[in-house]
């Protein structure tokens, strides 16, 4: 057989063993076997089953993957936490307060008080811009971040387009510094910080400004405010307590009713004399509030008529008219209390003294009592009204007197009694309070004591015997001598219109001592050594009026005046001739 040469034989066997192995048997792969369902099924059959738990879980999860970033911290946050910002505003170039200015966080905005701080609330959480806008002030811009926890505080400068001067504004009637007093002028150009002080702008070039000085409880106040390229300059200014005066004015030639803001300004005239009123019989009776005053005038006849001024509308309307002359009592609250005696009846008919109440609220006349009387022109005998007093404690306080004619045949007043009786403005819970025999017990004289306290006297000729009564609170008790005042002299005490505090005079050396005490007219403090003035009343529970010379009408705060300083004058007035001792209904009386 031919073989190639380059060839080696090669056994058949050989051969035949290479092309045709014997197959070999590969290893097995290891199986695994796993008992029940796989770990993902397990907790979708779980998650699936428990969604009052799962989705919680599930939020908590998404929501702490989110806070541990820091850019989606605050915006996760923010849409549930909210924090208020106190940012405070100071200039640029005197680190003074800059109040009146507008602070924003994105869409919240807030003023900037007398303080020069400005609480812009519920700002949400993260980083944020803070810009102040102001007029006559650059805009100005910070940013700052709101965190969550602690208080959050920021600063503001800002600089001044024009000159700067400042303002220190007091109380009139004090002297006090008075906070947040707004300085005004198309818009806000500042308000005062707890010193009375505030800087504004006034616009470059100008070396004043028109302003007016405006806050709620105060009349508003124009002012001229001065300013300087080369200083500050501290302007000085005044605010008076809102509120009007009411009081008779003679400035005309006839007697007038005029009203005042406190310090005299704008003044009106609500009530023209017409001539007819006369210097004694004209009379300006104010409740405690102000709210009402009762007004005796000839005003348009020859009798005098009662009226009645709403000084809510200054609207005055008659309270009670005709042939009768009127003696005033004062108020009892709301309620004006006085005695009618009616000229058309002759003294030996009843009904000729009546004790009325008018209701100022319901426009109401109440008869409270009236008198008795018998006989005829030639031989009678008459009951009359004795001092009727409006005490504080709501009771309204009489006497009543019989008497003979002609005097001295005291035997017809048998079987009559002189009494002291007490009833309430509405007619309601009269009550004798003491009968006396009117053949001998005389005339009952009655002195004013504390404000809820009358001291009584009469003369018994029966058996010669004075005998002094006690009124207090309510109840009539035997007294003694010692306590009736001596002389009859006794203080007015004023009541405010709170109830919880008195204001009454002392002579002491020859001089007035001003006093202010209690709700009872106890424990009172010397407000004033003033020899000049003399009480009149109270405007609100505040401030304490006063007078000199009876002509003269002043203000003065309740806690007194500083060093230096005097009450503010109201106004020149016009007083009747006649007073109202121990009046303590109202105000005007003495």
């Amino acid at each position: 057989m031919a073989t190639d040469k380059n060839l080696q034989e090669i056994p058949e066997d050989a051969l035949e063993e290479k092309t045709s192995p014997e197959p070999t048997e590969e290893p097995k792969a290891k199986k695994i076997k796993v008992n029940g369902t796989s770990p993902a099924k397990k907790f979708k059959t779980w998650f699936v089953g428990n969604k009052k738990l799962s989705i919680p879980l599930t939020g908590i999860f998404v929501f702490a993957v989110l806070m541990a970033v820091p850019f989606t911290r605050y915006a996760v946050a923010g849409t549930i936490i909210k924090k208020d910002v106190t940012v405070s505003v100071r200039d640029s170039k005197t680190g003074g307060v800059v109040s009146s200015a507008y602070v924003s966080i994105g869409t919240k905005v807030a003023e900037t008080n007398g303080q020069g701080e400005a609480l812009v609330k519920s700002v949400s959480l993260g980083n944020k811009t803070i810009k102040v806008t102001k007029d006559y002030y650059k805009d100005a811009t910070t940013n700052y971040t709101v965190g969550f926890s602690g208080t959050h505080q920021a600063t503001v400068k800002t600089e001044s387009t024009g000159r700067q001067t400042q303002l220190h504004v007091v109380n009139s009637v004090d002297g006090t510094p008075v906070p947040e007093v707004e300085v005004v002028s198309g818009g806000s150009l500042g308000k005062t910080d707890s010193k009375g002080m505030v800087t504004i702008v006034v616009p470059a070039g100008q070396s004043s400004k028109k302003v007016t000085l405006s806050l709620d409880g105060y009349n508003d106040q124009e002012v001229v405010v001065k300013a300087s390229d080369d200083k500050v300059i501290q302007n000085e200014f005044t605010i008076t307590p809102s509120g009007k005066i009411y009081f008779l004015s003679k400035l005309s030639g006839k007697i007038d009713l005029v009203k005042t803001n406190l310090d005299g300004s704008s003044r009106e005239t609500i009530f023209a004399g017409t001539g007819k009123e006369d210097d004694i019989g004209t009379v300006l009776l104010a409740n405690r509030s102000w709210k009402y005053l009762a007004l005796l005038s000839k005003h348009d006849s020859d009798l005098a008529k009662l009226y009645l001024v709403d000084t809510s509308n200054d609207k005055v309307t008659v309270m009670d008219e005709g042939n009768a002359g009127f003696t005033l009592a004062g108020w009892d609250g709301d309620s004006f209390i006085y005695k009618v005696s009616r000229n058309a009846y002759s003294e030996w008919q009843s009904k000729k003294h009546v004790i009325k109440s008018f209701d100022a609220e319901s426009k109401t006349i109440t008869a409270l009592d009236q008198t008795d009387a018998s006989g005829n022109a030639g031989s009678y005998i008459q009951e009359n009204i004795g001092d009727i007093y409006a005490l504080a404690d709501g009771s309204i306080v009489y006497t009543k007197i019989w008497y003979d004619y002609p005097y001295g045949n005291e035997s017809k007043l048998g079987g009559k009694s002189n009494g002291i009786y007490s009833i309430r403005s509405d007619g309601s819970g009269k009550r004798t309070l003491k009968t006396i025999d009117a053949q001998t017990g005389g005339y009952i004289t009655v002195s004013p004591s504390k404000p809820n306290e009358l001291y009584f006297y009469y003369y018994n000729s029966g058996d010669s015997t004075a005998n002094y009564l006690e009124y207090s609170n309510g109840a009539l008790e035997d007294s003694t001598e010692k306590d009736f005042p001596e002389g009859g002299v006794y203080n007015t005490y004023l009541l405010s219109p709170d109830g919880n505090k008195n204001f009454w005079s002392e002579s002491r050396d020859g001089k007035n001592t001003l006093i202010v005490g209690d709700g009872e007219g106890d424990n009172g403090k010397t407000i004033a050594r003033l020899s000049d003035y003399q009480t009149y009343g109270w405007y609100t529970s505040e401030y304490l009026l006063v007078s000199k010379n009876s002509s003269e009408f002043f203000v003065m705060p309740v806690s007194g005046l500083g060093k230096d300083r005097s009450p503010l004058k109201i106004s020149d007035y016009h007083k009747p001739a006649q007073s109202y001792f121990g009046y303590g209904g109202g105000y005007g009386g003495i």
